[in-house]
C-alpha cells in the first residue's frame, strides 16, 4: 500500500474574526441573535417552535433576507427556501402557515436600518443562484429572480454584505451555499494504491472527498471501522 501526496501551493490564510451569540430566552435550543465583529449586519436564528417569541422581536419588523431550512431524513439533503421581506416578518408569518418542511429560519437584517427592498432583492437573487450552483440542497424556490437595478455603490455594498453573510452561514450549520472547493484549496491530494486499486482524494472540514474515477473494493475488510461502513452505504457519488 502506498500513500502519496501531491504538492500544492498553500492558499492565503483567512483573517480571524469574532462572532457573538445572544440567547434571548436563555436556552441553547431557542432563538439566537448573531453578530459579527465590525459589521453592521445581524443574523437571527429561529427554530420553528420559537416563532411566537420571534414576533415580539424588533428585527421581525425590519427589512431582511431569509432562508428556511428543513430535513426529512439524515440520509437526504436539506430542503431550503430563500426569500426577502420588507418587513421580513410578514413573509415569515406566511411561511409559518403555508410551508411545512422547515424547522429553522435564519434571516439577516442591518443594525442601522439601511437595508431597503432593492437591497434584499439583490441578496435574495444572489443566494438563490449560489444555492442552485452548489447543489447541496433541494431548493424549494421556483424560478430564479432577476437582479434588481442598483447603483454601482449599492452593488458594492451588497456584495460586501453578502460576503459577510457567507462567512456566518457555516458557523450556524448551514452549508447549502458552499460550493465544492478545488483540491488545491485544501492542500495535498492523497493517493492510495493497494491490491490493484487506485484512489485519490483530499480532506475538508466536512469530511474526506474522493475524486470521481477512484477505485473501491466490492467488500469491506474486517478491520474497516463501522462508521466508515455506514458512511459508504449512504454516500452519493459526486463528480469533480
Amino acid at each position: 500500500m502506498a500513500l502519496e501526496k501531491d504538492t500544492a501551493t498553500p492558499s492565503q490564510p483567512a483573517r480571524g474574526f469574532s462572532i457573538r451569540f445572544f440567547l434571548p430566552d436563555g436556552t441553547p435550543e431557542g432563538m439566537k441573535i448573531v453578530e459579527k465583529s465590525n459589521w453592521i449586519g445581524r443574523a437571527i436564528v429561529c427554530p420553528r417552535g420559537a416563532f411566537l417569541d420571534l414576533k415580539q422581536r424588533p428585527e421581525f419588523r425590519k427589512t431582511g433576507v431569509y432562508v428556511l431550512i428543513g430535513q426529512t431524513s439524515p440520509d437526504d439533503p436539506p430542503t431550503a427556501y430563500i426569500g426577502e421581506g420588507d418587513p421580513v416578518g410578514d413573509r415569515l408569518a406566511q411561511h409559518q402557515k403555508t410551508k411545512d418542511f422547515w424547522a429553522t429560519a435564519v434571516f439577516f437584517t442591518s443594525k442601522d436600518d439601511n437595508l431597503n427592498k432593492a437591497h434584499v432583492q439583490y441578496l435574495e437573487a444572489k443566494l438563490i443562484a449560489r444555492a442552485a450552483e452548489a447543489k447541496r440542497c433541494k431548493l424549494d424556490n421556483g424560478n430564479a429572480p432577476a437582479l434588481p437595478s442598483l447603483s454601482e455603490a449599492d452593488i458594492a455594498d451588497m456584495e460586501e454584505f453578502l460576503a459577510q453573510m457567507l462567512l456566518i452561514y457555516p458557523v450556524l450549520g448551514i452549508s447549502v451555499f458552499q460550493k465544492p472547493e478545488a483540491a488545491a484549496a485544501h492542500g495535498p491530494v492523497l493517493h492510495l494504491k493497494a491490491k490493484g486499486l487506485s484512489a485519490r482524494g483530499y480532506e475538508t472540514a466536512d469530511g474526506f472527498v474522493v475524486f470521481a474515477g477512484s477505485d473501491s473494493p466490492k467488500e469491506h475488510v474486517e478491520s474497516t471501522n463501522v462508521y466508515v461502513v455506514a458512511c459508504a452505504s449512504t454516500s452519493r457519488s459526486r463528480d469533480f
